[in-house]
């Protein structure tokens, strides 16, 4: 299959490719991105985030987009890739819409290595650009003995997700991920960790099990400082952690004692780095005046925080 590009989209596409680099990456990849994914039912944005795509393109480039999520990846890219890959930004969206490793920033900021047992094997979780993506439980054990109940997402391009994985110990890296979905009126933040890296490790000895993540963030919430019924003090810090294309992972924190006192005195702004392991716990939502609904959330303990001063902060 060809694509007839008329003269009017070579002149949309030659006024994207002369746009100054950080206009490419709010404008092209949050429209056509969050656009394309809204339509193919991958994400809970509304159907107005639909709207600003058709002020890029023609609706021959639109009904592309739209009808044909693998084609995109093959003449599409070809045609847009020679125009937009003339720039370094250019180059890094096309990574990003392809799926692609992240850039080193992302890798940097953002950091997490679990060793444990899968305790379920692979559920469908969504698709994007023709690329599967499967989500499965990994029990992670405290020194407690007490087991943290992980979800993790992994390509059906890394593993065979239809074996059965259920059993077997594994070390994933990858990044903790967040992803908001619309329930009514209400927002609910739903966590997992995006596998980069999975591998299969045989049994391992109890005291070889593997938590740890390290996040490089902004306080987005001001920081609740308490104290729980045996006087131990906490406080619930949730941290804005950025993704390449203007996107951020929200990760909601615990930390105690001197680490909760001094973060109860940090600002909504504050850049702060973390070292931690993930961990879950059950809690109870009412859902009516009878009825009362068991669920479970994920958050990041804290063993090591550090605030940052940025380097424009310094100058």
């Amino acid at each position: 299959m060809q694509i007839a590009i008329s003269v009017e989209d070579e002149k949309i596409v030659k006024r994207v490719e002369e746009t100054a680099e950080k206009q490419i990456i709010e404008t092209l990849t949050d429209r056509v991105e969050n656009a394309i994914c809204e339509k193919r039912g991958w994400y809970g944005s509304k159907e107005k985030d639909c709207a600003p795509l058709k002020d890029m393109v023609s609706e021959q480039i639109i009904k592309i987009l739209d009808d044909n999520k693998d084609f995109i990846l093959s003449e599409a890219s070809k045609i847009l890739a020679d125009k937009l890959a003339r720039s370094k930004a250019g180059k890094e969206i096309l990574q990003g819409l392809k799926g692609e490793k992240p850039m080193s920033r992302e890798q940097e900021n953002n950091k997490v290595t679990l060793i444990g047992e899968i305790v379920s094997n692979f559920e469908f979780n969504h698709e994007c650009y023709g690329e599967g993506f499967y989500t499965a439980m990994l029990a992670s054990e405290r020194l407690s003995g007490e087991k943290d109940i992980i979800p993790i997402i992994v390509s059906e391009r890394i593993i065979d997700v239809k074996e059965d994985w259920e059993g077997r110990f594994v070390n994933v890296s990858g990044q903790f991920r967040s992803y908001n979905r619309h329930e009514g009126n209400k927002n609910h933040l739903e966590l997992s960790v995006f596998a980069r890296e999975f591998e299969e490790i045989g049994e391992i000895p109890f005291s070889k099990n593997e938590n740890h993540t390290f996040l490089d963030g902004y306080i987005c919430k001001q920081p609740i400082y308490r104290k729980t019924p045996l006087d131990r003090e906490i406080a619930d810090i949730l941290l804005a952690v950025n993704r390449p294309y203007g996107k951020s992972d929200y990760v909601p924190m615990i930390c105690w004692g001197r680490n909760a006192r001094f973060a109860s005195g940090l600002e909504v702004g504050t850049r702060l780095q973390i070292d931690g392991r993930i961990q879950s716990r059950e809690y109870q939502k009412r859902i009516s005046d009878d009825e009362v609904e068991t669920r479970v959330a994920y958050e990041v303990s804290i063993s090591r925080l550090e605030v940052v001063q940025d380097e424009q902060s310094k100058d």
